[in-house]
């Protein structure tokens, strides 16, 4: 198609565009103009090695991604063990015998406060487990079974009564509105 003609179909379309803004044409007409404009634009296809090349670009960017992450993670473990060597060394020359006395202190105090700690939470479990048993051979002798069993029936009574006090409640509520 000749440049006179693509700009004679675009004109065709924009005019078809105008006249159904306007409520004078159908939308389709527009849309077979906008169409025969499209069909005319040509297609660009891409270059015989455009895949190898993109393939071969985002290869690379990917082994520099990780020859950066290796290069930084060696760079952090020399950091973190020169760190470690001067932390060290000032705790052994500096500190001396202080650093060994306090360190074994402190060692020392928390695993007896952990000891402790477990003991005293034994005897508390002790005497709920003590406290537990006796509940328990308590409410198997026949009498206090009986007497759960009875205060279990009561209570189920006195949830069907209050039920039915609700209901007819509620019913009388219906009876007074209409009423008014």
């Amino acid at each position: 198609m000749t440049d006179m003609g693509a700009r004679q179909d675009v004109e065709r379309w924009l005019a078809a565009e105008r006249a159904a803004l306007e409520g004078g044409a159908l939308e389709g007409s527009a849309d077979s103009a906008f169409a025969r404009v499209f069909a005319a634009v040509p297609r660009v296809e891409p270059g015989a090695g455009f895949a190898e090349r993109v393939a071969r670009t985002a290869w690379k960017a990917r082994v520099r991604r990780r020859r950066f992450v290796r290069a930084g993670r060696r760079a952090a473990s020399l950091a973190a063990v020169f760190i470690g060597a001067g932390a060290t060394y000032v705790a052994v020359v500096e500190g001396g015998a202080w650093v060994v006395r306090t360190a074994a202190a402190v060692t020392v105090r928390g695993v007896s406060l952990v000891v402790r700690s477990a003991a005293e939470g034994l005897d508390w479990w002790s005497i709920l487990v003590r406290v537990g048993r006796a509940t328990g051979e308590v409410l198997v002798t026949p009498q206090v079974s009986t007497a759960v069993i009875a205060v279990e029936i009561l209570g189920a009574l006195a949830l069907y009564a209050l039920s039915r006090l609700l209901r007819d409640d509620r019913n009388n509520a219906e009876r007074w509105e209409a009423r008014t």
